[in-house]
């Protein structure tokens, strides 16, 4: 299976294009966005293949330990 890591996932454009990934077959869409509880209700709208990750691309730390996360 694909993983597509969207960010901004939980609202306008980054959510639109999270839901049309996940209209594709074999794509497990991550829904990034900087507060968990955002992501988690935008995971529940795309439904399907959608996991909410927490993820603020202002900070390294948030950065790295996600693409830790996302590899493992």
């Amino acid at each position: 299976m694909r993983t597509a890591l969207v960010t901004g996932a939980n609202r306008g454009i980054g959510l639109a294009i999270a839901a049309g990934l996940n209209r594709l077959d074999g794509i497990k869409v991550l829904l990034a966005s900087r507060y968990a509880d955002d992501g988690e209700k935008a995971a529940k709208v795309v439904a399907g293949n959608a996991v909410a990750v927490q993820l603020d691309l202002s900070t390294l730390e948030s950065c790295r330990r996600q693409v830790k996360n996302i590899v493992d």
